[in-house]
């Protein structure tokens, strides 16, 4: 309505065609329908289409058009106008609805399905137009006219040219009127004749004589006597474009047939849909309930596993803590073993000791303190005589002990010349032996026993036994043990160990740690470092079963407890 003289209509069409003819009609020839009844919807109903009206159960309407048995044509108290269901309405008038051709389509509770909305792109009828009286010319008043309007879109024809113009436009005819207005050239007025003015017009139809059979292409079956519609018969290959006429009868049945056939084809799609919209729904419960099935069988199998190494962990605990016990009694057990033989060996020592206490002491009055050529060792001792290029020195636990002379220091060497009235040497080469003196017997102790000696130094039970036998059979005892040197002891079949074992004792007076127990401590740190490194192993491994379980986020807690320094053989039956 973009003019308030001049509305752009669209004719309606009582022979069922899809879509009438549409132009611009006078607003002075137009008035509002009469309505022809009242309805009241029975359920609440949402417009699908744009043609349709929205309404809610119980709303009152006004019923302006019911020709469509399936759609009628409502009017809302808002003054909304559309297209509502017939089987969502009821009548509010006293006579019953008009019985419709064919029985209404079953529908479910609560509210029945929709009838099959018209096409999208078919327009909604209007009301048909009112007759109207045409205005007086002159002093003549016309009669009133009443015929059926209709309009088409329409091209100026050039009778000089024998061809269509280029103006484009729709033609009126209606109501005693011819009118004719210009798309083209919109600025031009409406042309209007009276139909009485008319005195020559042309009808363009034709009456077929001649039944013809179409062979394909765009060619047309007709039969003899046929109505039809030339649409061109200006083309030049001998064949005229046509239409045929068809009655309305006709029309209204194929257009119901065409409703009946798009009813059904929208009906089977809609339950296609549904079909597939119920097929996708129970593959998606299906792929969510394997789904979930898996996610709980892995679910039981992680607490599954997460038991097993539970338990794993605990007898592998378990084993030990057995380990742990049993290696501490072993302990205790060698301690107690290895105190007794140390025990009996300090009984031994301490009766040797008490024999050594038996020895005759030097002279408080002739001591003296002696140093060796490099300072570094001294010894308090009694000077009793230089023989064979040794001084002999009685020390204050009275055992008695020979040093080479050139051993000494100087200042000794030049006491020793004073008193023994021997000449003093030149240089700080060794000093001259002195005159050989009468050899005096040694008295030997056949008491004295090396192999406790050995022991108690800490040298092994079979090598005590084979030093020992050497010593004893060199006439040696207990007062040539400050007399010993290495030379000596590596002569008598010693090894290197043994005689700076040996030689440590003499100078500390305190005995070592036997090479047993120092196999045995080494035997048990390199136990120790094994079961460290396999409890690492173990734990390493552990972690690495369980972390992928674990969020990244968290870290595994330190153990409270370090790993077992021992490992029980149990272990083993759990790698």
């Amino acid at each position: 309505k973009e003019d308030d003289d001049w509305w752009k209509t669209e004719l309606k069409q009582n022979t069922g065609e899809e879509q009438g003819p549409i132009g611009l009609v006078p607003a002075t020839y137009l008035e509002e329908v009469q309505p022809i009844g009242r309805v009241r919807a029975e359920y609440d109903y949402v417009a699908q289409q744009e043609e349709e009206l929205s309404f809610e159960e119980g709303d009152e309407m006004v019923l302006l058009e019911k020709d469509d048995p399936d759609w009628f044509l409502v009017k809302s108290s808002k003054g909304d106008i559309g297209l509502a269901p017939s089987n969502y309405v009821i009548s509010l008038d006293d006579h019953q609805p008009e019985q419709l051709d064919e029985p209404p389509v079953t529908t479910p509770v609560p509210a029945p399905p929709a009838p099959p909305a018209p096409s999208v792109t078919a327009p909604v009828p209007p009301p048909p137009v009112q007759p109207i009286l045409s205005q007086p010319t002159g002093s003549t008043t016309r009669e009133i006219i009443a015929d059926e309007a209709q309009s088409w879109n329409v091209q100026e024809y050039d009778p000089a040219k024998k061809k269509k113009k280029k103006g484009k436009g729709s033609l009126f005819i209606g109501n005693g009127m011819i009118c004719y207005g210009s798309e083209t050239d919109k600025a031009s007025p409406v042309q209007q004749y009276p139909i009485l003015d008319v005195t020559k017009y042309l009808y363009d139809g034709k009456n077929l004589h001649i039944e013809i059979e179409a062979e394909g292409g765009d060619e047309l079956s007709v039969e003899e006597n046929e109505q039809l519609y030339v649409l061109d018969y200006e083309r030049t290959d001998g064949w005229w474009r046509v239409q045929k006429v068809e009655d309305k009868e006709e029309i209204r049945r194929r257009r119901e047939e065409e409703e009946r056939a798009l009813y059904q084809q929208r009906l089977a799609e809609e339950e296609e849909r549904e079909r597939i919209r119920r097929h996708e729904q129970e593959e998606n419960e299906r792929k969510r309930r394997r789904q979930e099935e898996e996610e709980e069988e892995k679910r039981r199998k992680e607490e599954e596993r997460r038991r097993e190494e539970e338990e794993k962990r605990r007898q592998a605990q378990e084993a030990a803590k057995r380990a742990e016990l049993a290696r501490q009694k072993q302990l205790e057990e060698d301690y107690k073993r290895k105190e007794a033989e140390r025990k009996a060996t300090l009984a031994r020592s301490a009766s040797k000791s008490n024999r050594h206490q038996d020895l005759p002491k030097p002279d408080s009055t002739k001591i003296r303190t002696w140093t060796d050529r490099s300072g570094s060792f001294k010894v308090e001792a009694q000077f009793i005589d230089y023989h064979n290029g040794k001084l002999r020195l009685h020390k204050l636990n009275g055992v008695k002990i020979d040093v080479p002379v050139e051993k000494m220091c100087a200042d000794d060497i030049r006491w020793v010349e004073e008193h023994t009235r021997q000449p003093k040497p030149a240089s700080p080469e060794p000093t001259p032996a002195m005159p050989p003196r009468p050899p005096q017997e040694k008295k030997f102790n056949d008491r004295w026993d090396w192999f406790d000696w050995f022991m108690l130094v800490g040298i092994p039970m079979q090598a005590s036994l084979q030093y020992a036998s050497a010593f004893k059979a060199e006439k040696l005892d207990d007062s040539d043990i400050q007399n010993l040197t290495h030379k000596q002891m590596k002569t008598l079949g010693l090894k290197e160990e043994h005689v700076q074992r040996i030689q440590r004792y003499i100078e500390t007076g305190k005995p070592e740690a036997s090479e047993q127990e120092l196999d045995e401590q080494k035997t048990r740190e390199l136990q120790i470092a094994k079961d460290e490194e396999y409890a690492r192993k173990l734990q390493s491994e552990i972690e690495a079963r369980e972390k992928p379980t674990r969020s990244a986020s968290v870290s595994r807690p330190k153990p409270s407890v370090s790993a077992p320094k021992d490992v029980h053989p149990d272990l083993l039956d759990f790698i």
